[in-house]
């Protein structure tokens, strides 16, 4: 399994969406997130990957194949951000919302 195949298997066991993994990391919009998961490339940033794990409340571990009881924790070193409630997460959808709509008319 890929790093991104295991992103999309989490945020299903935790029930994320892609609008929610994106406002989680501070993007704009899903286009982002839909992008790095399922673009044709093979492979993501280190980074990113790290950064998604930790708001989906993971840590990416670094295991010595040789030697098995050296491992390593990669991570941003704080804490996930806290679940949103269903009023949070309706007043970021409605905003968000409301950003769209405006896109669209100005355009």
């Amino acid at each position: 399994m890929d790093e991104k195949q295991i992103i999309k298997t989490i945020m299903k066991a935790r029930g994320w969406s892609q609008e929610k993994l994106s406002y989680a990391l501070g993007y704009k919009g899903q286009t982002n997130i839909n992008a790095l998961l399922n673009a044709k490339t093979k492979g993501m940033r280190m980074d990113i990957v790290v950064k998604m794990a930790t708001e989906l409340g993971c840590e990416v571990v670094i295991r010595d194949k040789y030697d098995n009881k050296q491992e390593w924790i990669v991570g941003m070193h704080e804490e996930p951000e806290k679940e949103l409630t269903k009023d949070e997460e309706i007043a970021m959808l409605r905003e968000q919302l409301r950003k769209y709509q405006e896109q669209e008319n100005k355009g």
